[in-house]
């Protein structure tokens, strides 16, 4: 909570493991062991920076703490560390160690050195509040630099400040603003004002940094509206990027909710969901930051089931995501290749509580609906076939394709990839387009009037008996060929003797 609050990083011993009760900040030995917090034992070198007792490393500084100085259920003593790493070895620590936290993506931003004494107050009241117990007295404070540090310092000019926003806005008047804002400012000349920037405003570095608050302040109405001294660029046509969108904002119209996952993934998670067997190794990164995201996808499977386990946690009512986003195909040789995808999963109760019929559960047939309102939207004629696919349910997935081509896939997850993803007990749908192909498909001509008929239509019930291995597409495309036929639905299936 004060990480969050004060973006200072904290981290909490326990002291009653600290051996000799004394607390070193060192460089690692050679080839140091150190268990961390997640239960990995981790070698350190001597560039690395830890933190010791009288005899081991109880925690690797700036990035993650030891599992031996651990605060537990039997902890009665507890020994607070708020501090401030250097950003560059933090940095290269956390990729050695492949370990990406919270607190090493802080550090990594170079905190404001006034931070530390500050977080550790608050979180020292927190605890003092909440928890109960006895505050030691006085605070343990190493700043070797405390002689030389200087808070940063930015100066504004009137002059950029006219040219950013403008507009004349007087040296007073911007004084005010920002000493309102928590700035101590000087006014060296009348033209300009030296700024003291506060250490909660890690965010101002630069001159434009104080403009953007002055006007934030003064108010954007105060600002003068003018033309565009240039002419206004040409648009040039995308596609591409307004099929995407399109398609986006037809899932969103169908009730589901878009979410955006890194393109990196480990090989576990890619194996999970039956993405090695299809023979395209995934590219690896050369320094990943993080075991979990080594990898560039090749599908957004894996992202969207770890995206609806977590919402899961959380959820007691229907998941239905979908996500647009490229996937990576190595090719041999050359950079790869990036296909752009829209994929979407479904799983939960079909509808809410409700004492007349059953909730129902969201399936197959589900993101078919899905999947055939979007192609009809788009104008594309799309036929479903079989496919063999050992991530999804063997006889609950189809290949959905065009005239022109394969579009995509949907199908049930098959239940032994959603039990590794720890989603049990419930079906989950999922379905992948391509954009590309989707591109490819669209009708290429206008569309034009037609009247209505001036005699009704007519609707027949047709029973046929068929083989149980004929598909249903097969049939309807056969009626439909007729010339007076507009449409053919399946609507009930009888299988017996």
């Amino acid at each position: 909570y004060v990480m969050l609050e004060y973006i200072q990083p904290l981290h909490a011993f326990n002291f009653q493991t600290i051996k000799d009760g004394k607390v070193i900040v060192r460089r690692a030995r050679a080839e140091e062991p150190i268990v961390s917090l997640d239960g990995v034992e981790r070698k350190l070198t001597p560039s690395m920076v830890v933190i010791a007792d009288s005899q081991d490393a109880v925690g690797l500084g700036g990035v993650m703490g030891g599992s031996h100085s651990e605060i537990t259920e039997g902890t009665t003593t507890v020994f607070l560390e708020s501090a401030n790493f250097d950003p560059v070895n933090n940095r290269r620590t956390a990729q050695s160690l492949r370990i990406l936290t919270e607190a090493s993506t802080r550090f990594e931003k170079n905190l404001r050195l006034e931070l530390p004494p500050i977080a550790l107050r608050r979180a020292t009241r927190h605890i003092h509040e909440i928890a109960g117990g006895t505050v030691a007295t006085g605070i343990l404070d190493v700043f070797p630099g405390r002689a030389d540090y200087k808070a940063p310092t930015v100066t504004l000019t009137m002059a950029r400040l006219r040219k950013v926003l403008g507009v004349d806005i007087p040296i007073g008047r911007a004084n005010q603003v920002l000493t309102s804002l928590g700035f101590l400012c000087e006014k060296p000349d009348e033209t300009s004002l030296l700024t003291t920037v506060p250490y909660w405003r890690s965010d101002v570095k630069i001159e434009d940094d104080l403009i953007e608050e002055v006007a934030r302040i003064v108010g954007y109405d105060e600002l003068p509206t003018t033309t565009l001294s240039t002419p206004i660029p040409l648009h040039q046509p995308r596609p591409m990027q307004e099929l995407r969108e399109r398609v986006k904002d037809l899932l969103a119209a169908c009730g589901l909710q878009e979410v955006i996952s890194y393109p990196l993934s480990s090989l576990e998670d890619l194996d999970m969901v039956k993405a090695l067997e299809t023979g395209v190794m995934p590219l690896k990164l050369a320094n990943p930051m993080s075991v979990n995201q080594e990898y560039l996808r090749t599908t957004l499977r894996s992202s969207l089931l770890s995206t609806l386990a977590a919402n899961w946690l959380h959820e007691s009512g229907p998941v239905t995501i979908f996500e647009s986003g490229r996937v990576y195909l190595p090719r041999k040789g050359d950079l790869p290749e990036e296909q752009e995808v829209v994929a979407g999963v479904m799983s939960g109760p079909r509808y809410g509580p409700q004492w007349l019929s059953d909730q129902g559960e969201l399936g197959y047939y589900d993101a078919k609906g899905i999947i055939e309102q979007l192609l009809n939207e788009l104008g594309i004629a799309a036929t479903y076939e079989p496919v063999e696919d050992h991530a999804l349910h063997p006889g609950r997935s189809a290949r959905v394709t065009s005239e022109r081509g394969p579009l995509g896939i949907l199908g049930e997850v098959h239940p032994a990839i959603v039990e590794g993803f720890g989603v049990e007990g419930r079906p989950v749908a999922i379905f992948e387009l391509d954009v590309a192909s989707l591109l490819k498909a669209l009708p290429q001509t206008e569309s034009h009037y037609r009247p209505i008929s001036r005699y009704p239509s007519a609707t027949r019930d047709l029973s046929i008996v068929v083989d149980s291995g004929v598909p249903a597409a097969r049939i309807q495309e056969t009626i439909t060929r007729q010339r007076l036929v507009v449409k053919a639905q399946l609507f009930d299936v009888f299988e017996g003797e």
